[in-house]
């Protein structure tokens, strides 16, 4: 386990997670796992960043073969409004540097800006959608907490992500 902090943080990096890293890294020709990557990157180091600058108890975040997880170390979340704002920060850094590398796109016109902006921007749209494991669907939950009981907002969080994911699923299989 490789461990280090950043911000204050506690950071650890599994060695699957590496060596998953390593093997998607060596077989991709076209470069777009690497754009991938430095997205996902980037959208986490949103989150990171809003929970440093909202002065936030510290947690740590791990890096397994199996996904990122944020741990709080106090359970009970860091306020609605805190959480909401955390929620959006991760696809708001990836709308952000989308717009950066499309202006440089269209001064520098290359292949490689494209595909990393494109990434930015797929990595953005997913995550912001109000399904209740993603972000916005966290931030949805979220809002509903802060005017609602939690009995009720999870009920509204639930229909949300129902009548998001059916037609997604339905194209899907279509």
């Amino acid at each position: 386990m490789i461990r280090f902090k950043l911000l204050g943080y506690p950071i650890s990096i599994s060695y699957y997670f590496s060596a998953m890293l390593a093997f998607l890294l060596l077989i991709d020709e076209s470069g777009a796992a690497f754009a991938g990557l430095m997205a996902a990157g980037c959208h986490e180091l949103g989150h990171i960043l809003m929970m440093w600058c909202l002065r936030c108890p510290k947690c740590s975040i791990r890096f397994t073969a199996y996904g990122i997880k944020i741990i709080q170390r106090n359970f009970g979340g860091y306020g609605y409004w805190r959480d909401f704002f955390i929620a959006v920060a991760g696809a708001a850094v990836n709308f952000l540097f989308f717009g950066l590398l499309t202006m440089l796109d269209i001064c520098f016109p290359c292949w490689t800006l494209k595909n990393m902006a494109m990434s930015q921007l797929a990595i953005g749209a997913f995550n912001i959608l109000p399904i209740y494991p993603l972000d916005g669907g966290q931030a949805v939950y979220s809002l509903l907490c802060s005017r609602c009981s939690l009995k009720t907002a999870g009920i509204c969080s639930n229909i949300c992500s129902f009548f998001f994911l059916t037609p997604l699923a339905c194209y899907a299989f279509y």
